[in-house]
């Protein structure tokens, strides 16, 4: 025995089955943008690596200028030092502690007003 569908229960089939298909590809297709957009946030090219790279880029830079500074600066002390003979004697007193003669030097230390140990302990010795 056979059994013929009725026109409207082949169309109500037919949607049904239409519906179940859209709903499924309306998934996938969520699914997918769901992923793209989480690549493009947390992959390794993405916007959260973009933005610690422009951070890191941005301090590079600045270090650099620093370093420009600096390096200018000591340009332009070695021009100095070859040329100026002010600037040989400024660095001749203060970094070797030289002196014109006749001149003392002085040297206060940086401690609080207490003489050095090895002063103290002279200085102990030789009292009776």
């Amino acid at each position: 025995m056979r059994v013929t569908m009725s026109a409207s229960s082949r169309l109500k089939r037919f949607r049904s089955e239409h519906r179940r298909l859209y709903y499924g590809v309306s998934i996938l297709l969520v699914i997918g943008c769901v992923m793209v957009i989480v690549r493009e946030v947390y992959g390794p090219n993405g916007y959260l690596t973009y933005r610690r790279q422009r951070r890191e880029h941005r301090a590079l830079e600045q270090r650099i200028s620093e370093l420009r500074r600096e390096n200018q600066q000591l340009e332009n002390q070695v021009k100095a030092l070859k040329s100026d003979p002010k600037a040989i004697e400024r660095v001749a007193r203060e970094r070797m502690h030289l002196a014109r003669p006749g001149e003392i030097i002085y040297m206060v230390s940086g401690d609080s007003g207490k003489p050095p140990a090895s002063a103290a302990n002279s200085s102990a010795a030789t009292k009776p």
